[in-house]
């Protein structure tokens, strides 16, 4: 399946990526150094919005550390 990227950044957030969700996310940020920047951007996103645990601080860093991690 084919889905547009922020479905897997949607994946990804709320920790249900599938290792091709991870893939995917790995070749889009690898294409283009900006695309970092806008996952950030999601990530922010995401807490603003309260979808992140309440109980861990959030960190656009830190989360994409994790993603990183999981590549």
């Amino acid at each position: 399946m084919n889905y547009p990227i922020g479905d897997y950044i949607i994946s990804f957030l709320a920790r249900k990526e599938s290792p091709e969700d991870v893939q995917k996310l790995k070749e889009w940020l690898a294409v283009q150094p900006a695309h970092r920047d806008e996952l950030k951007q999601w990530l922010v996103v995401w807490d603003t919005a309260g979808m992140m645990n309440v109980t861990e601080q959030f960190s656009p860093d830190k989360a994409y550390q994790r993603f990183i991690f999981q590549m």
